[in-house]
């Protein structure tokens, strides 16, 4: 069946009050017109970034709006700045030790307002890679995505990376390792509605484990 969405927001830490989702979907508008100036730019940098370092560029559509606004309601408490992915795009390179290397190379180019370099070993599920946050000419922040193929892979969804990379690629890595793709995003999509039920289920530690032994594969 179809879910109906709350009206109001669980109340945030520290906030006045919750916004009302006609708020909410009001600020959400004036992101998606602004979003297709804000995808061109950082479709430009990461353009060059890729051509100058010989990586491959992924260019996906502008996130989806409804998948947006249960973002900014169930993961952001209604917080519409800590959406930045609307507009957004990958770099895929060969190896993770090149992630620091590629991210200098995009701060040289453009208004980079933060970065996380995730390394083995910080996150409970295993994942590595890095996200670039890039504050465009209209005041809009953009994602770059840094990472190696394989962990795309590994990250999935499958028909996503399939999207991105192509079925010739998928096909060699799946030889290779002899794993599914994907199985990243399952491991955290089950954590995810886990802990929205109860943050000390125990097995989310189980899963936790499962998906660092799989994502180790594609260090």
């Amino acid at each position: 069946g179809g879910s109906s969405k709350p009206s109001k927001l669980p109340k945030a830490q520290g906030a006045a009050t919750p916004k009302s989702l006609p708020q909410i979907q009001v600020e959400l508008d004036a992101i998606y017109k602004l979003a297709p100036n804000t995808k061109k730019e950082i479709d430009d940098v990461a353009r060059d970034v890729s051509n100058e370092i010989g990586g491959t560029l992924v260019m996906p559509h502008l996130k989806n709006y409804d998948s947006a606004l249960e973002k900014v309601i169930e993961r952001k408490n209604g917080d519409i700045s800590k959406l930045t992915d609307v507009a957004r795009n990958t770099i895929g390179i060969k190896n993770l030790n090149e992630v620091d290397d590629v991210i200098k190379h995009i701060s040289r180019k453009t208004d980079v307002t933060e970065f996380e370099i995730i390394k083995p070993g910080d996150w409970d599920t295993g994942y590595v890679g890095g996200n670039v946050l890039v504050r465009t000419s209209n005041g809009q922040i953009g994602e770059i995505q840094v990472n190696s193929i394989r962990m795309l892979y590994a990250k999935g969804p499958k028909d996503v990376f399939i999207d991105m990379f192509g079925q010739k690629i998928h096909d060699s890595i799946r030889k290779e390792t002899k794993l599914e793709a994907g199985l990243g995003h399952k491991f955290f999509e089950e954590i995810r509605k886990l802990k929205v039920s109860n943050a000390a289920h125990p097995q989310i530690k189980i899963l936790e484990r499962q998906s660092r032994e799989y994502y180790k594969n594609f260090y």
